[in-house]
């Protein structure tokens, strides 16, 4: 049975240590950044760490930590207890025989550990990572040539350069820079600022990883990849000091990429990191501004060139807030205009009214300003011969609110409720044309002829509907146009005929107590001292009387009688059908009424 268990233990250790491992491996640059922010590692190794800030794939990020571990007894050959500088010369010894055997600037890890070419940082934080697994207490110090490897041993402090050894300060710090710049030849030196070695901080590991994000963000700018960029450099500012990072080569790169840029979909990411670096960093950032404003210029120039205005109008919009306004306005006001110049010879008003408005109102350029108004007047015309009246009057109340006493304006208005009046006249729209003729009625109050036609079209609607028969309808146009003038009296004498034959109507159906209570409302609205309707009224009680006679109920017919005859006194029929009525005799013969005619 113990045969059995034992190997099953060991499998079970094994996938507990594969699990384990690749559980570290998939930790992000956060959890990085959050370890070494104290200027140390805690939960992970530096070769993880900085491969991890490197960008690298989490399934390289595992292959290439266990493969450095798998160097480890190479690296450590003839490694002896002693002093941490003794361990340290046999460790970079090993070092320089095995991996970092070819200086190879912007070399990435995999490089170094299966080809030999290396570049400082990786070499250094590969010095750095094989000594700390062999308990070489050491730390970081990064210096404006390169990176050394400070090694404490016995209360003293030895320094290691992966170029030129062991000391590599003595017998001065000058000449230390000279001879690691001859070692790299490709290194060109500027004027380099002051550096006090004494005094420079000594980091466990957060100068390798500040190095090592300075790199990938010199990186994504190389390869435009400017969202990397703006993560990192923000995660960077955000958990180290502003020194952490060698800010003026971030800076160079940025302003380099500047001076090439002439197309304007690198430009506007590339000028807003520039812009946002510039906020953040410690440096003279001179020249990359010039750069920026260089690279906005160049970008413009192509545009306007390749006359490709979608382009330009959505560059200007980006690069607004990115390059200071006496840099921008000048190539906003030119490429405006060019933009609205292009959509008023393609007669699209809608547009160019646009463009002249941010011309006027926003470039504060007068003589754009009355092509903002000659931009909206012509879209009035166009909405005009569309039939799309009321869009046209809405732009057309707001050009006059801009400027009210434009007469194009005045004399377009006219023109466009004429137009509508005229479209709905020829439609039989009567209720659109009386709203139409209103609104011209109160612009233009003095022209008599708008109420003439108002006049005429509710004469010409209440017609239309009496000659129908449909006299309810009939009196409730009349009624409106009675209302509003008042004072027009063939209106009002087609109203009055109107109840009457409307009562007439209602009677030959049979409704005489309807007909009746029309009239009524006509003397209620026009007066009782009208003969005709009187009679009407009295002649429609006289028909109820003799209908309700015929029916045997004597006493309602003579009600009606008697309310007959308080319209009309002298009504021979309603005094002979009263006297029958009286005498029991049978009522008089039912006389007809005739409509009236039309006036």
């Amino acid at each position: 049975m113990n045969k059995v268990v034992r190997p099953m233990k060991t499998l079970m250790c094994a996938l507990c240590v594969i699990l384990t491992a690749t559980l570290a491996f998939s930790a992000s640059l956060d959890e990085v950044l959050n370890d070494a922010k104290d200027g140390k590692l805690d939960t992970m190794p530096l070769i993880q760490a900085l491969l991890i800030a490197s960008n690298t794939p989490s399934a390289d990020v595992s292959r290439l930590t266990s493969s450095t571990d798998a160097k480890m007894a190479q690296f450590t050959s003839g490694l002896t207890d002693g002093p941490n500088s003794k361990k340290a010369d046999t460790i970079l010894k090993n070092l320089k025989a095995s991996v970092l055997k070819q200086y190879y600037p912007g070399s990435n890890y995999k490089a170094t550990l299966e080809e030999g070419k290396f570049d400082p940082l990786w070499g250094t934080a590969l010095l750095a990572y094989v000594m700390k697994k062999n308990n070489v207490d050491c730390s970081v110090i990064e210096t404006p040539a390169n990176y050394l490897i400070a090694v404490k041993d016995n209360g003293t402090e030895v320094l290691y350069d992966i170029f030129v050894g062991k000391d590599p300060v003595k017998p001065s710090f000058e000449e230390y820079l000279t001879k690691s710049a001859g070692l790299r030849s490709s290194l060109a030196f500027k004027k380099l600022p002051s550096f006090l070695l004494s005094s420079a901080q000594r980091h466990d590991c957060s100068r390798l990883i500040a190095g090592m994000l300075q790199k990938r963000l010199i990186q994504s700018v190389s390869e435009d990849n400017y969202s990397d960029y703006d993560a990192v450099f923000k995660k960077v500012n955000d958990t180290f000091s502003k020194v952490m990072i060698d800010q003026d080569k971030i800076v160079e790169t940025i302003s380099k990429k500047l001076n090439i840029c002439e197309d304007p979909k690198q430009a506007i990411p590339l000028i807003r990191i520039a812009r946002d670096t510039n906020r953040k960093v410690q440096v003279d950032t001179k020249e990359m501004n010039d750069n920026a404003v260089l690279a906005s210029r160049k970008c413009y120039l192509a545009i306007k060139g390749q006359n490709d205005w979608t382009t330009m109008e959505k560059y200007l919009n980006d690069l607004k807030s990115l390059v200071p306004a006496e840099v921008y306005t000048p190539m906003a006001k030119e490429g405006y205009l060019k933009i609205f110049n292009s959509y008023w010879e393609k007669k699209d008003y809608s547009k160019s009214e646009k463009y002249a408005q941010i011309l006027c109102k926003d470039l504060k350029i007068e003589q754009a300003c009355p092509f903002l108004i000659k931009s909206q007047l012509k879209q009035v015309q166009d909405l005009t011969q569309k039939n799309k009246f009321d869009d046209a009057l809405t732009l057309l109340d707001k050009i006059l609110k801009q400027d009210p006493k434009n007469p194009d304006a005045d004399k377009l208005k006219k023109y466009i409720l004429e137009t509508q009046y005229n479209s709905l006249k020829d439609r039989n729209d009567y209720d659109g044309m009386l709203a139409v003729l209103n609104k011209l009625r109160k612009a233009y109050p003095l022209d008599e002829n708008y109420r003439k036609l108002s006049i005429n079209t509710f004469w010409t609607w209440g017609k239309t509907y009496l000659d129908n028969s449909q006299f309810a309808e009939g009196i409730r146009v009349l009624t409106n146009g009675y209302k509003e003038f008042s004072d027009y009296e063939p209106l009002k004498d087609l109203l009055e005929a109107s109840y009457y034959n409307y009562a007439i109507n209602l009677a030959k159906q049979g409704n005489q107590l309807k007909a009746i209570e029309e009239l009524k409302k006509a003397n209620d609205r026009f007066g009782d001292a009208s003969l005709q309707r009187n009679d009407l009224i009295a002649d429609l009680y006289l028909q109820l009387s003799i209908n309700a006679a015929k029916n045997g109920d004597r006493s309602t017919a003579m009600s009606y009688t008697d309310k007959g005859l308080i319209y009309a006194p002298g009504n021979e029929n309603l005094l002979a059908q009263q006297d029958n009525l009286k005498r029991g005799k049978d009522s008089i013969e039912e006389q007809a009424i005739e409509f009236a005619p039309w006036e």
